[in-house]
């Protein structure tokens, strides 16, 4: 084994007593964490997630207090399974990690953490791939998105989960909406827009429930057209279920889109406000706005650049696409009073209001 792979199976083995891998495959190595998969001779595997950084640790302690927080029941009211730790250590026991500018771990006296998992089955699923139907993985997703919401919140209020009722999260947002404001980089047209859908007292009302609140496609591991696991719960609230499915609007195609708020609305015990669609497009939007001022948090102008390009994209496409709609109701509403123009009488007065709506 090299270096890496016997300090990741030294760490495995302090996590959990009486494992003693053989065999070590990396699945991941980034500056903030290492990730392994480990077996033993008599073929157990092992999931291991080392932290590498203490804002990476901290996700890790997240994660397994929330994980903490799902009873039996309410694991087993879910159609996919939730990761299970099988034990945690601190890397000072055997040797830290540290990855170099090659990608390599190298030894360090540090203090990060090494958490391990049951493994989870799955391959992270592609949303740009996903089509439409009821028997498609994109209403399978629905449908895992609905049974998450559709768990009692009860419990989770009771050991402090995060909890936002509605007029919370609207004003959260608004105060986001004022950072993003004062760095002076956001269109005009867009401050505008968010402006006024945040405003609208209408738009957000909804049933605070649980959200896993960080859903991507790596964390959601799919067979055929199953969900079969949901990972990284280190930001699941109690708040917004738009939150949950913004992130498939600006990805996913839009008919699969569909399939999956129809799928999750056929799921819910309940059916969700009118407004979830539009709030759900509406927080897509916003996400750009966070990465801008996740750049200016770290003072990262390649990430400042990005986001800012982004916004540009974002107002260039919503705002063409509703001057081109304009247009042709312009030319549709021409082309109409043209028609008209060849009559010899003159239009008849009570036909105006009919004309007004029309345009």
């Amino acid at each position: 084994m090299s270096n890496t792979s016997l300090r990741l199976a030294a760490l495995s083995t302090a996590a959990v007593p009486g494992f003693a891998p053989t065999t070590v495959r990396m699945q991941s190595a980034t500056a903030d964490s290492v990730s392994a998969v480990l077996a033993d001779d008599a073929h157990r595997e092992l999931l291991i997630h080392v932290a590498l950084t203490p804002m990476e640790a901290l996700r890790g302690d997240a994660e397994r207090s929330v994980l903490d927080v799902f009873t039996p029941a309410m694991r087993n009211a879910l159609p996919f399974a939730l990761p299970k730790v099988v034990g945690r250590t601190g890397t000072g026991d055997v040797g830290s990690l540290r990855l170099d500018s090659h990608g390599a771990a190298d030894p360090f006296a540090g203090k990060g953490k090494a958490y391990v998992y049951e493994p989870m089955a799955g391959t992270p699923i592609q949303l740009s791939e996903l089509t439409s139907g009821p028997d498609s993985l994109a209403a399978s997703l629905g449908r895992a998105i609905a049974a998450i919401h559709e768990l009692d919140p009860a419990t989770a209020r009771e050991t402090g989960l995060p909890d936002y009722d509605a007029e919370d999260y609207r004003h959260r947002r608004l105060a986001e909406l004022d950072q993003a404001a004062e760095t002076g980089k956001v269109p005009p047209r867009l401050l505008q827009r968010w402006e006024e859908k945040l405003e609208n007292v209408g738009l957000w009302r909804f049933q605070p429930c649980i959200n896993h609140g960080e859903l991507s496609e790596d964390r959601v591991l799919a067979r055929g057209t199953a969900i079969q696991s949901i990972t990284g719960w280190a930001q699941t609230r109690i708040a917004d279920p738009a939150d949950d499915l913004s992130w498939l609007i600006a990805a996913a195609e839009p008919d699969a889109v569909d399939t999956i708020f129809e799928a999750y609305a056929g799921a819910r015990a309940e059916p969700p406000s009118p407004q979830l669609r539009e709030r759900a497009e509406l927080l897509s939007e916003l996400a750009l706005a966070g990465w801008l001022l996740y750049g200016v948090s770290l003072d990262d102008d390649a990430i400042i650049h990005d986001g800012e390009a982004m916004l540009v994209d974002l107002d260039e496409h919503l705002f063409a696409s509703a001057g081109s709609d304009d247009a042709h109701e312009d030319s549709t509403d021409a082309d109409s009073r043209g028609a008209g123009d060849t009559d010899d009488e003159p239009d008849d007065p009570d036909d105006e209001p009919d004309a007004q709506s029309a345009r």
